[in-house]
């Protein structure tokens, strides 16, 4: 492909993106299909080439490889806690620790699944990515109170402030729940 082609495919798709453009989308698949940007229901999304990741601070950034809905709707989710939240604590509650635990989990240093962390769970449950009621890990309060003291004092205080249930230890089936 030459380099008048190659600039010439640049302006076609990115008039496209504006052609396209619609700030009430609720579409995902007119996220995906954009090449530069998009909107998803009133937040606007930044097409980037950062791969399969993804991110949200106000607007939603998602690399260019990123093609599930699942992580459309989590992200989704990490606007609507910035929004319910505010700048401050959010900053403080949410993406300070999942900066610092994405980065333990990619120094393979993270005591439980990233995912398992209340602050991307509540994303999850507020984005509509997963069930409210999944299951979490039986000790994931434990251990991500304990990876961030000053941040989440009491860990029922932590799954309630992101809206989501307290853990539960999951029962095999044919087996009763015993309560200590």
């Amino acid at each position: 492909m030459g380099v008048f082609s190659a600039i010439g495919r640049f302006f076609s798709d990115l008039k496209a993106d504006f052609r396209n453009y619609d700030k009430k989308n609720g579409d995902s698949a007119a996220v995906f299909s954009a090449r530069f940007f998009s909107s998803y229901k009133g937040v606007f999304v930044q097409k980037l080439t950062i791969g399969r990741n993804a991110a949200s601070f106000g607007i939603i950034f998602l690399g260019s490889k990123v093609k599930s809905e699942r992580i459309l709707l989590h992200e989704y989710g990490h606007y609507l806690q910035l929004k319910e939240m505010g700048f401050f604590r959010f900053l403080r509650r949410v993406a300070f620790p999942s900066v610092t635990a994405n980065l333990l989990d990619r120094m393979k240093k993270l005591p439980l699944p990233y995912y398992g962390s209340p602050w991307e769970r509540g994303a999850d449950v507020l984005g509509n990515a997963a069930e409210p009621t999944a299951l979490w890990h039986k000790d994931a309060p434990d251990r991500f109170t304990k990876l961030f003291p000053l941040l989440f004092r009491k860990k029922a205080k932590v799954y309630q402030r992101f809206g989501v249930p307290m853990p539960t230890v999951p029962v095999k089936p044919g087996k009763k729940s015993v309560k200590k």
